[in-house]
């Protein structure tokens, strides 16, 4: 007896979906966050802390203290980092194929357009994303230690940091 093989079309798993780099994005947004942020706010309080107040900066409650901002915002901008790459990626490879296609087989339907980009590709498309990320970023970072560093019970709020650093003080370290 022969077994049938199940038949699939290849053209269909190979399509590209353009939402699978925004929701990896998604996901990997919230674990940075969960992960990195009480390590970052961590280095922050033992960095500008005196030598005396740094057991004090050691312990556990408070380390998310600052975290609802990048949770709700680090999310989206890793899913629009991860999505414009892909998009980046994407039209590089299939706009230039013989700039930027590793192999010009694997652009043909049915085979996994993925595989196709070029180191080249991949490194512009991050160059890209990159920047236009970072001049969003930028001054949401320098709110965020603004905040960890201030002293005291009461945080002072965004539009009292920008008043007193001004709008190019958000930049600086760009």
């Amino acid at each position: 007896m022969q077994l049938e093989r199940p038949t699939v079309l290849l053209s269909s798993l190979a399509e590209p979906v353009a939402w699978r780099p925004f929701t990896a994005g998604l996901v990997a947004g919230v674990a940075n966050v969960l992960v990195g942020h009480p390590l970052d706010t961590l280095k922050v309080r033992l960095q500008v802390a005196s030598r005396s107040r740094r057991r004090h900066s050691l312990r556990l409650a408070g380390l998310f203290s600052g975290a609802s901002g990048p949770l709700v915002t680090s999310p989206w901008l890793a899913a629009a980092n991860f999505g414009c790459w892909d998009l980046a990626r994407v039209e590089l490879t299939t706009r230039w194929p013989q700039s930027f296609a590793r192999d010009l087989d694997l652009l043909r339907p049915g085979r996994c357009p993925e595989a196709a980009s070029s180191s080249s590709a991949v490194f512009l498309a991050g160059v890209a994303s990159g920047w236009l990320l970072c001049n969003v970023t930028c001054p949401v970072h320098n709110l965020k230690v603004q905040q960890q560093t201030s002293s005291g019970d009461a945080r002072p709020g965004h539009w009292m940091i920008v008043r007193r650093i001004g709008l190019r003080g958000l930049f600086r370290g760009y």
